[in-house]
C-alpha cells in the first residue's frame, strides 16, 4: 500500500476513531466532536459527514465549526502536524 492509498484508508475509517453521538442528522450517524464535545447531550448534533464537501470523508461540526477530514481533526485535537497525525492514525 502506498502513502496515498494509506491516506484514503485512514480517512475512510473515521468512524473507528470517533465516538457515536445519540442524534442522527438526516437519518445518518453523527459523532461526538473531540474538540468541543458537541454530540454528548440529547440535542447535540456532533460531527457529521459534510454533504457539501467534495470528499465523502469530510466532517463538519455544527457547534465549533470544524470542517475537514479525520487527519485534520486529529491535528487540531493533538496540536500536531500532518505527518504526526498520519502516523498516529496509521498505527
Amino acid at each position: 500500500m502506498d502513502r496515498e492509498q494509506a491516506k484514503q484508508e485512514i480517512k475512510s475509517r473515521y468512524a473507528e476513531y470517533l465516538r457515536p453521538a445519540k442524534k442522527r442528522v438526516n437519518g445518518k450517524q453523527t459523532f461526538i466532536c473531540p474538540l468541543c464535545n458537541n454530540g454528548t447531550g440529547k440535542d447535540g448534533d456532533g460531527l457529521a459527514i459534510n454533504p457539501k464537501a467534495a470528499s465523502s470523508y469530510s466532517l463538519k461540526c455544527f457547534k465549533c465549526g470544524f470542517s475537514g477530514d479525520i487527519i485534520d481533526l486529529y491535528q487540531q485535537e493533538h496540536n500536531c502536524d500532518t505527518a504526526e497525525a498520519f502516523n498516529a492514525l496509521y498505527d
